[in-house]
């Protein structure tokens, strides 16, 4: 048997064992197809090693466990210090982090950035002294923060769309419906006194296995100045939590079943008390811009947002954009991109998260506001 493609070398079937595959191949011709090729294979992974990065580049698991690290990377990069394996399941939740640790992640989602103190390493964090003074009133203290940017404005606004998707048509609906402003409480000699005006609201339930505890998440925006729009870099952050001490299950037997306490069920109540107490403070409904409010069509407070983005029509069918003929429901996102003509053209961002792994440098002077992204600034926010 010969076959010149192959190289094989002329072998006698009746040398061998009379075995033969499907009476066809004899089993001596498989075990040399079998060496021809190990032989093939250890010459090809002397030219072209099997572990380059060429190669894995083009490999599944390979861009999976990528893809899980980067997560891993930057969850610490914006104030998430637990230990996190990544695993598969890491968006299911099997990761365990702490309450503050998800409200410092979901600060960084309001504009990208994190916030450090002086003479510590950029890592996201909060405090509860701002500063302190003796029996006089002198100041012998005072909490110096510095701001640093991790996260792509664009980037970090498109993400935090997704949060405002889960109020408005998800399992925080009920933030929407109930977390709102009367006419009468902004102005009542100009808007109608009954006239609701909402609040664009971002956030995510969660629920842990079996009930045992559950959260809610999200921030509220602030205006930064009178007579201006909200602002995402300028928002509450508010997490709530509800368990018991000894972890058992949320549930309540009620005649024939149970009712179960999930995020949107025993979270999201105490996190709407405190987003309504947040928008009624005097400062937040005096720096309300009520010319603009007047022309806002769907009675919602207007937001800033980055340049380059833009509310787009998606089919809720195919969830496609442009939408295809003849879909009945209709989503509005928030998309990146040129809008030129009837339909705007899309952007793909690839903006990779900044990572800080020793002090930053001290910054020359103070409210200094530096675009390049990374770069740090001093005293950052209230």
């Amino acid at each position: 048997v010969h076959d010149a493609d192959l190289g094989l070398r002329a072998l006698d079937p009746l040398a061998s064992e009379r075995v033969s595959i499907d009476g066809m191949l004899s089993a001596s011709l498989i075990e040399e197809i079998a060496r021809l090729l190990d032989e093939k294979l250890i010459e090809l992974q002397k030219r072209h090693p099997a572990y380059t990065l060429r190669a894995l580049f083009h490999h599944r698991d390979f861009k999976t466990l990528v893809g899980l690290r980067y997560l891993v990377k930057m969850a610490h990069a914006i104030g998430i210090s637990s230990d996190l394996q990544p695993v598969l399941s890491f968006p299911l939740g099997s990761n365990v982090v702490t309450l503050l640790e998800a409200a410092l992640a979901y600060q960084t989602f309001q504009d990208g950035s994190i916030y450090f103190f002086e003479g510590e390493a950029p890592v996201n964090g909060t405090s509860i002294i701002s500063r302190i003074e003796d029996a006089r009133g002198n100041v012998i203290f005072r909490e110096r923060r510095r701001e640093a940017r991790v996260i792509d404005p664009k980037v970090a606004y498109l993400a935090s769309t997704i949060l405002r998707s889960v109020i408005n048509y998800g399992t925080g609906i009920r933030a929407y419906r109930q977390v709102f402003l009367r006419g009468e409480e902004i102005a009542p000699e100009v808007l109608g006194k009954r006239q609701i005006y909402r609040v664009p609201l971002f956030g995510k339930t969660g629920t842990a296995d079996n009930y045992t505890n559950a959260a809610f998440v999200g921030f509220v925006p602030y205006p930064v100045a009178a007579d201006t729009e909200l602002s995402l870099a300028n928002a509450f952050t508010i997490a709530a939590y509800t368990g018991y001490d000894d972890n058992r299950p949320m549930r309540i037997k009620e005649k024939h079943r149970y009712i179960r306490f999930d995020g949107a069920r025993g979270a999201l109540p105490t996190w709407i008390a405190v987003a309504n107490a947040v928008i009624r403070l005097p400062e937040y409904v005096s720096n309300i811009d009520i010319d603009e409010l007047r022309f806002q069509v769907n009675n919602t407070l207007p937001l800033a947002r980055p340049e380059d983005i833009f509310t787009v029509r998606v089919g809720t069918d195919s969830g496609r954009f442009p939408m295809r003929a003849g879909e009945r429901g209709v989503a509005f996102i928030e998309a990146c991109g040129e809008k030129k003509g009837a339909t705007p053209k899309l952007h793909r961002i690839f903006a990779p998260f900044t990572e800080f792994e020793t002090p930053a440098p001290a910054v020359a002077k103070a409210n200094v506001k530096v675009t390049p992204e990374g770069s740090i600034r001093e005293e950052g926010k209230e």
